[in-house]
This record gives C-alpha cells, sequence and structure tokens, in this order.
C-alpha cells in the first residue's frame, strides 16, 4: 500500500508563510531551499508514517510529530488509512499551540 500525504489547510497556509518569509529577510532560493527540505522530510514519512512521536498535545495518541532535522520545523501528522495528513508546518521558535486541531 502506497501512501498519500495529504496537506491539510492550515499546513498549507504555514507554508505559504514560510515562503513569504524567506522571500522578505533572504532570497527566491533560500525559500525553495527551506521549502524544500520540508516536504522532502515529509516524504520519508511516506516509508516510515510512524517514526515520529506521539505529540504531547493530543490525548488520544492520533497526532505523531515529526521534527525535521537541521531546520526549526515540525510536522505534526496523523496516519489515517492509506493517508498520512500533515496538520501544519510548526516552527518551534513559535509559541506552541495547544492543540493541532
Amino acid at each position: 500500500m502506497t501512501m498519500e500525504i495529504v496537506w491539510l489547510p492550515l499546513a498549507l497556509e504555514d507554508l505559504n508563510t514560510i515562503k513569504a518569509y524567506y522571500l522578505e529577510v533572504a532570497s527566491q532560493s533560500v525559500a525553495r531551499r527551506q521549502l524544500r527540505k520540508i516536504t522532502q522530510s515529509a516524504r520519508l514519512l511516506i516509508t516510515q508514517p510512524y517514526m515520529g512521536h506521539i505529540s504531547p498535545n493530543d490525548v488520544n495518541g492520533d497526532v505523531l510529530e515529526w521534527h525535521i532535522p537541521s531546520t526549526n520545523y515540525t510536522l505534526p501528522y496523523m496516519v489515517v488509512g492509506d493517508q498520512l495528513w500533515i496538520m501544519r508546518v510548526f516552527d518551534q521558535r513559535q509559541r506552541r499551540p495547544d492543540s493541532w486541531h
């Protein structure tokens, strides 16, 4: 069974915010490189969907978190059937929300 990545609306919003930030403070190539790191890391989850740890924000244990190596970003996600739902692209330098939902 092949997993499919589904970027939920808040995650897509986060990607747009990250892109806009790096376009403003750096360059198009830096923005592209950051987004590539994030999306490539998400693709790793397709082959190993349970390599993240259980999110402390989720009492049911349904939400996992994957810290993207060499970045400040974490992907909270859920495995739903043959889909991997990326809920957010969270910048760890920000205040952590009480819930990913």
